[in-house]
Order: C-alpha cells, then sequence, then structure tokens
C-alpha cells in the first residue's frame, strides 16, 4: 500500500483481531489490512448504488415505452420494487387535506369516535 498519512481511528477489538490474523496471512500490516478492507467495502457499497440507480433508471425506461411484459422476471423485479419506492416517496410528500385547505375546499375525515367529519375552509367542522 501507498505510504499516505494515517488518521488515529478507533476499531472494535475484534475489527482488529480480525484485521491482525488476516494481516498475517496477507502479508499486510493491520493498518493496510484495515484500509484494504475500507476499500473494499467502499467498492460493494458502490456496486449496491449502481444497482439501485440501475433499478430507477429501468422503471425510467418502461415509462418511456418500454413493453413491461417483454422484460425478464428479474428486471421486472427491479422495476416494481423502484415503482414501490417512488410510490412511498410520492405518497410520504403528498398531503391532500392540506392542499385541499390551501384550495378552499372541506376536507372530510374521521374524529377521535370514527364519525364522519368534514372540516370546511372556514375552520368550522360538520359531522355528516
Amino acid at each position: 500500500m501507498g505510504s499516505a498519512a494515517a488518521t488515529p481511528t478507533r476499531v472494535n477489538k475484534d475489527v482488529y483481531a480480525a484485521a491482525k490474523a488476516a494481516a498475517s496471512l496477507t502479508g499486510r500490516t493491520v493498518a493496510e489490512q484495515l484500509s484494504h478492507w475500507a476499500k473494499v467495502g467502499s467498492e460493494v457499497e458502490a456496486i449496491a448504488l449502481l444497482e439501485l440507480r440501475q433499478r430507477r433508471r429501468t422503471a425510467q425506461e418502461l415509462l418511456a415505452g418500454r413493453d413491461y411484459d417483454r422484460l425478464p422476471a428479474d428486471e421486472q423485479a427491479l422495476v416494481r420494487t423502484a415503482w414501490d419506492e417512488e410510490m412511498d416517496a410520492a405518497l410520504a410528500s403528498t398531503d391532500i387535506a392540506a392542499d385541499k385547505r390551501a384550495a378552499g375546499q372541506p376536507v372530510i375525515t374521521l374524529d377521535e369516535d370514527g364519525n364522519v367529519v368534514r372540516h370546511l375552509p372556514d375552520g368550522t367542522i360538520e359531522q355528516l
């Protein structure tokens, strides 16, 4: 490995022991072994992020006109996962009641007792 400046870091004793054992087999120092593992972990995480981007890209391609039914089963599964993620994000950022209030429209909800109530734009509440 290179001679880059090191920054002191605390490592769990079990991780240190594993790195020491691996270092003796690979001809690395413990610090070099930990650095190697960090790089490998970084690459694994980069692959996972690439797969996530691919899922999203596949969903976008389908929405642009690709035929979902002609995709292989594994790509269909990735598309469904991407769609689920996109729908969860959209639902989490949507407040229909606030949108209706802003448009001056009534909002229908249930009260604490389970009764249907209408919240009018002027702030009054009607039991239905």
